[in-house]
């Protein structure tokens, strides 16, 4: 919990500091390019995260692998993480800084579950249903999940809507075992 409440103040100290520099979205970017190579490369996490080294040696290897693809301002912002010892909190705290510029944009992120892949053109329908009746600004994502059978989920933290055979199937069950058992459960 404490973890992620530090992390909280880290994104909104970096969040506040580009909207008034004006680098958000390229801060945004790079963070994401990042995280991305964070996620994908067990070495670097391992070597940022090694307690044994020291936080000069863990700074020298950051400018040598990083100072040509990043802002000068992420740079920094990593520093003061491995100054810290909160390098092991950056996860949760792109988790925050991407909230904050999904809330910024007035940004709802949707999933749309299907059982199998949907054609583009039923996707882009979906989208444009979904933007008038939720917001202009949704980002949607495809899950396929093959254990609903048919039809489609649509969910977000704030609404889920199930229009899958597996419910229906679910539905059926429970009242036919009501009708079969007199209306009485166990």
């Amino acid at each position: 919990m404490k973890k992620r409440k530090v992390a909280a103040a880290y994104a909104n100290v970096l969040f506040q500091f580009t909207v008034t520099h004006k680098i958000m979205v390229e801060i945004g970017r790079q963070f994401e390019w990042f995280m991305q190579v964070w996620d994908n490369n067990k070495l670097l996490r391992d070597f940022f995260l090694c307690h044994s080294l020291t936080r000069g040696d863990k700074e020298k290897k950051l400018e040598r692998i990083f100072s040509q693809h990043l802002h000068p301002v992420f740079l920094i912002f990593f520093r003061l993480l491995i100054r810290r010892h909160h390098c092991g909190i950056i996860s949760f705290i792109f988790q925050n800084f991407e909230q904050l510029q999904d809330s910024y944009y007035n940004r709802h992120h949707v999933n749309l579950i299907s059982p199998f892949p949907l054609e583009e053109k039923y996707f882009q329908q979906f989208h444009a249903l979904l933007s008038q009746f939720i917001s202009q600004n949704i980002i949607l994502t495809p899950i396929v999940d093959p254990e609903i059978l048919g039809g489609f989920i649509i969910s977000s933290d704030t609404f889920r809507i199930d229009c899958s055979i597996k419910r229906e199937m679910e539905i059926f069950r429970k009242r036919f075992f009501l009708i079969s058992n007199g209306g009485v459960r166990n």
